[in-house]
Parts: structure tokens; C-alpha cells; sequence
């Protein structure tokens, strides 16, 4: 009875602590960039064609 009475009163003393909280803050790192190649050959070829200049957004950049 007594323990039923202890655990009754510290749930109590503790449901005023949990509440909601009345603001959030996200933060974080942007981690884009835009990507120039002037050639689009998957080569480190020095004979490779250039096939002309590629523009891209990329992720990952860190």
C-alpha cells in the first residue's frame, strides 16, 4: 500500500515536467552545390572525346 502510494505521488510530482514544448529550432548543415565538367567523359583518358560542358546540382559535396 505504501509503495502504491510512493510510486502514485512521483508520477504526480513528474507530470508537470512532461508538457509539450511550445517551440521546435531545426538546424542543420545545406550541403549542395553546382557541379561544372567540361567534358562528360567517364575517363581519365587523355584521347577521350569531349562531349561539351555539363551543368548539374550535385549533394553530397562535404
Amino acid at each position: 500500500m505504501k509503495m502504491k502510494l510512493m510510486g502514485a505521488a512521483a508520477l504526480l510530482a513528474f507530470a508537470g515536467a512532461a508538457h509539450a514544448q511550445s517551440s521546435v529550432t531545426l538546424f542543420g548543415a545545406i550541403d549542395s552545390g553546382l557541379l561544372f565538367q567540361n567534358t562528360s567523359a567517364a575517363s581519365f583518358n587523355p584521347k577521350a572525346p569531349n562531349l561539351g560542358k555539363v551543368y548539374a546540382l550535385n549533394s553530397g559535396g562535404i
